[in-house]
């Protein structure tokens, strides 16, 4: 997806991605990319008010702007077994239960760059990031790499 707004003016309930769930069973097919987007006012979901991506190998965002999204876990992004790699990125004002920002899940690899997280917050834990494990027959082998970030 490239240079497209998605707002959303009423309340939609979803039980799992506010705006896209993307599955990758077999974890090597699909790989998504956003670049130039605006995503903003997307709420009730359960995981990931934008973002639900389930096993996914590659996740690529350049220069998007996620603003006053809210989920039950992950306010923007949820990454359950995925790998992300994330450039220039605006996160602000976003909102869940477990990671304001993103919740990391199992086996998931992250590298963030160039990237502001700002005024975004979580009831429970990782205000900006929190990485759990809820899978038990995954071994936890998480790695978030943050650097070059204000």
């Amino acid at each position: 997806m490239d240079a497209t707004s998605i707002f959303s003016d009423t309340p939609v309930s979803s039980t799992r991605a506010g705006a896209f769930y993307i599955e990758d069973p077999l974890k090597a097919d699909v790989s998504v990319t956003s670049e130039d987007n605006e995503y903003r006012y997307c709420t009730i979901a359960n995981t990931g008010a934008i973002y639900s991506l389930k096993d996914v190998p590659l996740f690529d965002e350049d220069r998007s702007i996620y603003e006053q999204n809210v989920s039950i876990t992950g306010g923007a992004l949820k990454c359950d077994g995925c790998t992300m790699q994330v450039n220039d990125a605006t996160w602000t004002f976003n909102y869940a239960n477990q990671g304001g920002t993103v919740l990391f899940d199992n086996d998931a690899a992250a590298t963030i760059d160039n990237t502001l997280i700002t005024d975004s917050s979580s009831y429970a834990a990782g205000g900006a990031i929190a990485a759990i494990k809820t899978t038990l027959d995954v071994i936890g082998n998480t790695e978030i790499i943050i650097q070059n970030c204000n």
